[in-house]
């Protein structure tokens, strides 16, 4: 018995039905510049007899579960770079709105905290003083440098040097409650305010900043200990009760430091996007499984016969 593999795979009645017309058509001749040519030619006669080999009778129908099986994987990896793409849309669309927001002119801090939640990463600029009996520490981390901050770039760990942000209780002059601030950046062996005595700032005084949203834990991420004094990321509503204010969290900008005191503009917007990387593994490994399936159970003998 002699069965051609178009036929199997697409539906062999329909196409026995039809064998003498498509016969027909392929034989049909064409005229091209002045010459007959046939559609049936040298390479649709090769094709086909590649396609038709014996089938054995006795062969079981349909496509083994192992190669069904086998082909999830290929599948998944597919599923995974599609994935990946939408990410990498999604970080660079996040990247464009930190940039554009962190840009603008300084406005006056909301009133409301309905506005404020809406505006992660936008610049504020508001007058008060600082209480600073009631000092948080965040870190251990490095110093950020973000000089390039108006040429569109993101921060820079300018340094391996480990520290501490100085988070510091602020009240302002337009409402009744505190807020934190993050004054900056300071090296371990000055987080004792008692070693930076000289920029403990009293007073009134004027400061821009950056409004910043609660941080989320990341994976493996040590805990948070308010008990110590020790904070690892930024949970603003635990701050925010542990030192009395309201739940509202100001990066100082870099132009905010004196001498001895933090550095100011630790604001990070070099965000990770390495979604390139992961599309092209997850594409390639769809290819190179699919070819390998395709080898395996297609071109080979394994699924020849069982198509039909």
């Amino acid at each position: 018995m002699i069965r051609s593999r178009s036929t199997s795979l697409f539906g062999g009645p329909l196409l026995r039905l039809c064998s003498s017309e498509l016969n027909s058509f392929a034989q049909k001749p064409i005229n091209h510049n002045g010459c007959k040519k046939y559609l049936w030619n040298a390479y649709f006669q090769r094709t086909m007899a590649t396609l038709q080999r014996p089938v054995n009778p006795g062969q079981a129908k349909g496509i083994p579960p192992r190669a069904l099986f086998m082909l999830t994987i290929p599948a998944a990896a597919f599923a995974l770079g599609v994935w990946q793409v939408k990410r990498k849309a999604w970080k660079e669309e996040l990247l464009e709105h930190m940039h554009r927001r962190i840009h603008r002119n300084p406005i006056p801090l909301p009133l409301t905290m309905e506005e404020i939640d809406k505006l992660d990463y936008c610049p504020v600029t508001l007058t008060g003083t600082f209480d600073h009996s009631k000092e948080l520490y965040l870190g251990p981390r490095t110093q950020i440098n973000v000089e390039n901050h108006q040429g569109g770039g993101g921060g820079i760990f300018s340094s391996t040097k480990s520290g501490y942000n100085i988070i510091t209780p602020f009240k302002p002059n337009d409402r009744d409650y505190y807020i934190l601030i993050n004054r900056g950046w300071v090296p371990s062996d000055r987080k004792n305010p008692a070693h930076r005595t000289e920029a403990q700032i009293t007073g009134e005084i004027t400061l821009n900043g950056i409004i910043r949203l609660p941080e989320k834990r990341e994976p493996f991420m040590l805990k948070n200990n308010p008990e110590r004094n020790q904070w690892v990321y930024r949970d603003v509503d635990k701050m925010a009760e542990v030192a009395g204010t309201a739940p509202i969290f100001i990066d100082a900008a870099e132009d905010s430091w004196i001498p001895g005191g933090p550095i100011g503009g630790q604001t990070n917007l070099s965000i990770r996007n390495e979604h390139m990387q992961y599309i092209i593994t997850w594409f390639s490994l769809c290819a190179v499984t699919s070819y390998m399936w395709y080898h395996q159970y297609v071109a080979s003998t394994t699924l020849r016969g069982r198509l039909r």
